[in-house]
């Protein structure tokens, strides 16, 4: 059984013209062991990212506006109509058509939000994460920001004990993650982002993890050398083959790096019924490679270490 000692208190909802963060804590939802308290109402609020969804669940996503309508295949729903409503709350076309609203999840507001670039997937963003060991109060560079996705399941993981620096060259995308994140995040304190190359160096020191989503990483092990603290762990998303080979031969060149690996993640869903079991007939297979690093120690020469 879990340890629920340090679950922190629900924080206030936010005022209406803020979008409510998404909780990423589902037994901060519900009762903690023991405790008599009732369960917080999630309640829908203008500025939240939603999934609306008919009888035959088929999803429509939007963000709700107060005084805005949505007109999907005939059924017109007013937003008005949403917003106060429970999340999974019922609501009903002018036709009298049934609709289930939801809060979006992480991964719907990542595939349907506004893109300057193409996204890390949800699939790959779940392996950096386990692989790269991302967690609570970590202090974290992310090399290139593109449209956010990486960024928020990041400061999701981090909590706000954490921190995220992310370095970008281009202010479009800074303009475009910055409007993602606080979309489904709201604005954050411990996200910082520098209109700066990573190519160039990494100002901060004693990193837990660094995170390059950028076309040629191999340019920042060596800035990596000097950031991560003893033992952390460097990951590089990469979309050939070819640029995974550049990598790991640069990280196995450092003396460094200790030990390095490569992986790919492919997702397959599956179609279930009361009648038949069968996978879909179309899968999210390549979208990118992933490279894991750890740095080794530092040598101490009064310690009687193994210089590496």
């Amino acid at each position: 059984m879990s340890d629920h000692s340090d679950i922190q208190p629900i924080p206030e909802a936010p005022s209406a013209d803020q979008p409510s963060q998404i909780n990423s804590n589902p037994s901060e939802d519900g009762l903690q062991e023991g405790s008599q308290t009732e369960p917080t109402l999630q309640i829908l609020r203008e500025g939240d990212p939603v999934v609306l969804m008919d009888r035959r669940r088929r999803e429509t996503y939007l963000i709700l506006r107060a005084g805005r309508t949505l007109n999907q295949n005939g059924n017109v729903i007013q937003h008005d109509d949403m917003i106060g409503l429970p999340d999974g709350g019922r609501v009903e076309s002018k036709k009298g058509n049934p609709f289930k609203v939801f809060k979006a999840t992480l991964q719907d507001h990542l595939l349907n939000m506004h893109r300057y670039a193409t996204i890390i997937y949800p699939k790959d963003i779940a392996a950096i994460l386990m692989h790269g060991d991302v967690g609570p109060n970590m202090r974290i560079v992310e090399g290139g920001l593109g449209s956010g996705a990486l960024a928020m399941a990041t400061l999701r993981a981090i909590g706000p004990g954490g921190h995220l620096t992310t370095y970008e060259l281009r202010e479009e995308a800074i303009q475009a993650s910055q409007r993602n994140i606080a979309q489904f995040l709201g604005h954050l304190d411990h996200h910082e982002i520098k209109h700066s190359d990573i190519y160039e160096g990494i100002t901060e020191r004693h990193l837990d993890r660094i995170l390059l989503d950028v076309p040629e990483p191999w340019r920042v092990v060596p800035h990596a050398e000097e950031a991560l603290r003893d033992g952390g762990i460097l990951v590089g998303y990469l979309p050939t083959i070819l640029q995974v080979h550049e990598l790991v031969r640069s990280l196995r060149d450092s003396p460094h790096f200790y030990t390095t690996w490569t992986l790919e993640v492919l997702e397959r869903s599956w179609h279930v019924t009361e009648d038949s079991v069968r996978p879909d007939h179309r899968m999210t297979a390549h979208t990118g490679f992933l490279v894991f690093s750890r740095r080794s120690a530092r040598w101490r020469e009064e310690e009687g270490a193994s210089k590496s």
